[in-house]
């Protein structure tokens, strides 16, 4: 009887430790991914609100924090032509990830806004089953339009293993563990955010409102500097179809496509003048029906950064301004 119970516990203390080391072994590997896709649930939360009662002139901004951070809705409604602006922007919200979220809009408005790096039509950082998963677990269900488009930029199991239960795909991507460490490890690192806006905020949702010092900035912009000068954009020819196949699925929504190329502190002294000046030369010259390519890669001087990446309050108004300003150019006023 004492063997059976002693058996009983030690096969209870391997279950215990077996947990634990999967535990452990999922926060870990976490940090061996190259970034930590959105968790969608801002934008859906947010989507579900605006898309109540969306108006028929109506702008919604998708794109990742510099957009939150860079983008005043209210204001570029009163500077523009374009009103009822809705900042739907997130940590961590890739180009192909607002592509995700704008294909899945259930109403039109009559333009979308996306915010995005420019050198993300160079990365071949194509979707994973990882974000899809993601995408899936948070309520969304992939439309034709997404499975034709994505389906060449990734192999077709990443679509198959969003069959799984969500149990299955919860364990399988480690999602509420990512997402935990994701919101406390942005909060350690950044005591000043201001994460409660996420759920909140639907024009301007500044998280990242203190500066730093000198030496927090310098440790950031040699993380985050390009390995080698960046000369010149050497653009994907898949991230272009992508976008191509996005103006077409929007144009049949009779709604106008507009992408920023968002501004690069200049303190990231990789990217040098060319750089800037092949994105120009990009936007001036690509002739892809619906779309509106505008760059702010070197809007921006290093004082309005509140970090390497974002803007500040400053940065803000003029990214907003300069925005209005371009698309009155184009658009009429009503």
């Amino acid at each position: 009887m004492m063997y059976h119970n002693r058996k009983a516990v030690y096969s209870l203390w391997l279950i215990v430790i077996f947990c634990l080391g999967s535990f452990f072994a999922s926060v870990i590997a976490i940090y061996w991914f190259p970034t930590i896709p959105s968790d969608f649930s801002r934008s859906k939360r947010l989507l579900a609100f605006v898309e109540k009662e969306l108006p028929q002139n109506s702008t919604l901004v998708f794109g990742n924090s510099i957009g939150m951070d860079g983008f005043d809705g209210k204001l570029f409604s009163y500077l523009s032509c374009i009103k009822n602006t809705y900042n739907l922007c997130s940590p961590g919200q890739n180009q192909l990830e607002s592509l995700l979220l704008i294909s899945s809009l259930n109403k039109s408005p009559k333009y979308v806004v996306h915010f995005f790096n420019s050198f993300e039509l160079a990365n071949q950082d194509y979707l994973s089953g990882n974000i899809l998963n993601n995408y899936i677990l948070a309520g969304y269900q992939p439309s034709h339009f997404v499975k034709e488009t994505f389906l060449i930029t990734a192999n077709a199991t990443n679509f198959q293993k969003t069959k799984q239960t969500k149990i299955q795909t919860a364990f399988y991507n480690r999602w509420l563990l990512t997402n935990y460490i994701n919101v406390n490890f942005r909060n350690l690192l950044r005591n000043d955010l201001k994460l409660e806006k996420l759920t909140t905020e639907l024009y301007y949702p500044r998280n990242y409102t203190t500066r730093l010092n000198d030496q927090q900035l310098q440790a950031l912009i040699k993380q985050n500097n390009p390995t080698k000068a960046l000369y010149n954009l050497k653009i994907d020819s898949i991230k272009i179809e992508i976008i191509k196949r996005t103006a077409a699925y929007l144009k049949e929504k009779n709604t106008r496509y507009i992408v920023v190329f968002t501004p690069l502190n200049p303190e990231l002294i990789n990217f040098k003048t060319g750089y800037h000046a092949s994105i120009d030369s990009f936007c001036n010259h690509s002739k892809i029906a619906n779309v509106r390519f505008v760059n702010f890669s070197h809007l921006l001087t290093k004082d309005q950064f509140v970090d390497h990446l974002h803007p500040s309050e400053n940065g803000a108004i003029q990214i907003t301004s300069e925005l209005a300003k371009k698309l009155n150019e184009c658009y009429s006023r009503p």
